[in-house]
């Protein structure tokens, strides 16, 4: 699951070059939204509006090929929140994270990536794809749930 210092270089120029990105799960199709019915959980909803901020995040590069991950919507970073039976949600914190983002096969260009909270360890996962669902990190990186596209925010034409 590492990648070669070559293929992070090149993650980080073309997140400098686009940093609102949408987070689409390739399994499901759905995207990483700020849950409405709380305000700080991360779900996932149907991609029906990909200028509705509360479905953009803003990746930016914070070093050592770490990431901080902004929901645009809130001004709130992802963060990570367990619960009493072992489970652990993504949240919205004030405060950034560092997540390490990278492609799942380093040989494929088109690969999806993973993201997660240390550089082998767990990532983010969509067990249950329906919309309202939410996103967890598991340690299951090989895992299609685990997968995630980061899709360029299209921009508004003049």
């Amino acid at each position: 699951m590492s990648s070669t210092g070559s293929d992070l270089a090149a993650l980080a120029a073309r997140i400098a070059d686009h940093p609102k990105r949408l987070l689409v799960n390739k399994k499901s199709g759905y995207a990483a939204v700020l849950n409405p019915k709380d305000g700080t959980t991360v779900a996932v909803d149907i991609l029906d509006d990909m200028h509705n901020k509360a479905m953009q995040w803003e990746l930016r590069n914070i070093g050592n090929h770490q990431y901080s991950i902004k929901n645009l919507g809130t001004a709130t970073y992802a963060s990570v929140k367990g619960s009493s039976e072992g489970s652990s949600f993504i949240e919205s914190s004030p405060t950034a994270v560092k997540w390490y983002i990278r492609r799942k096969e380093i040989s494929s260009a088109t690969s999806p990536y993973l993201i997660s909270y240390e550089e082998n360890g767990q990532c983010w996962s969509l067990p249950e794809a329906f919309g309202g669902a939410l996103v967890e990190l598991s340690s299951d990186g090989s895992a299609e749930a685990s997968e995630w596209l980061l899709e360029v925010v299209p921009k508004l034409a003049a």
